[in-house]
C-alpha cells in the first residue's frame, strides 16, 4: 500500500534534515509552515582545472578545455584565461589563435558555460547564466505563503537558464514552479507524487509520449529520468 504524500514528504525531509548534519552541501526543508526564507549565499573561492588541451600538437590553433569550480564574473573569466594562456609559454609563442572553452563543476550538459578567444586581443563570452544572475536567484525567498519547498534547482541550459522550485500547495498537490533567468517570465508544471527506495517520484499530472519524470532523492538533486534513457541528468540542490 502507498503511503500518504504527507508521510511521503515528511519521510523526506527528514533525510535530508539527517544529512545535512555530517554533509554541509545537503539541504535542509522548511518545516512546513510555509515561511519565505532569505539566505545570503557565501563566497566560494574560484579554482579550475585543465581537462584538455592541444598545445603539444601541430594544430595552429590552441583549443583549452577548462572546468571551474563555480561560475565566474567576467573579470574574473578574463584575468584566468590571461594566466592560463602566459603559463604555457611554448603554445603562447608557437599558435596563432586560443580558444578557451570554460564548464561549471556539478552542471551536467556538455556545452560551454563560457568561452575566451585570443586573436590575439583577448575576448571573453558567457553563454550560461551569469555569476551575478546565480547570487540573485540563490538571495531570492525561496517559498511563497502556503507554500512548502521540497527543493531548488538551477537548470542552466545556455540561453535558456532557469531556476525550479518543487513544493507543496495548502491543497496536498505537488507543483514545479519554473522561473526563466533571461526575462523573469514563470510557469507552473503539476505533478503527482509517489515513493520510490532512493526518493519522491514526480510524474506529469498528464502523461508524456516519453514516459518522462523527475525524482528528487535523499540528497535533495533532482534527477530527471526516461523510460528508455533511464536516469540521464541530475541537478544538484541549490542550497
Amino acid at each position: 500500500m502507498k503511503a500518504p504524500l504527507g508521510i511521503l514528504v515528511t519521510v523526506l525531509a527528514a533525510t535530508l534534515i539527517g544529512c545535512s548534519s555530517t554533509q554541509q552541501s545537503a539541504p535542509s526543508l522548511p518545516p512546513g509552515s510555509g515561511q519565505s526564507t532569505t539566505v545570503t549565499p557565501k563566497p566560494k573561492l574560484l579554482t579550475h582545472t585543465i581537462v584538455s588541451d592541444n598545445a603539444d600538437s601541430k594544430d595552429p590553433d590552441w583549443d583549452i578545455d577548462v572546468l571551474l569550480s563555480r561560475r565566474a564574473t567576467v573579470n574574473e573569466l578574463e584575468a584566468l584565461a590571461e594566466k592560463i594562456r602566459k603559463d604555457n609559454l611554448l603554445a603562447l609563442t608557437t599558435k596563432k589563435r586560443t580558444f578557451m572553452h570554460f564548464r561549471v563543476e556539478g552542471e551536467p550538459h556538455s556545452a560551454a558555460w563560457a568561452q575566451a578567444y585570443f586573436a590575439p586581443e583577448p575576448e571573453v563570452k558567457i553563454i550560461g547564466m551569469t555569476r551575478q544572475q546565480e547570487e540573485s536567484i540563490v538571495a531570492a525567498p525561496k517559498a511563497k505563503p502556503g507554500q512548502e519547498v521540497l527543493g531548488e534547482w538551477i537548470y542552466d541550459l545556455p540561453g535558456m537558464a532557469e531556476k525550479m522550485t518543487a513544493y507543496l500547495t495548502a491543497s496536498g498537490s505537488v507543483k514545479i514552479r519554473h522561473e526563466m533567468v533571461s526575462d523573469g517570465s514563470t510557469y507552473t508544471s503539476k505533478h503527482i507524487a509517489s515513493e520510490l527506495p532512493t526518493g519522491l517520484k514526480l510524474e506529469d499530472e498528464e502523461p508524456n509520449s516519453f514516459g518522462e519524470y523527475f525524482v528528487i532523492n535523499k540528497q535533495g538533486g533532482l534527477e530527471f529520468w526516461s523510460n528508455e534513457s533511464g536516469n540521464w541528468q541530475t541537478l544538484q540542490p541549490l542550497r
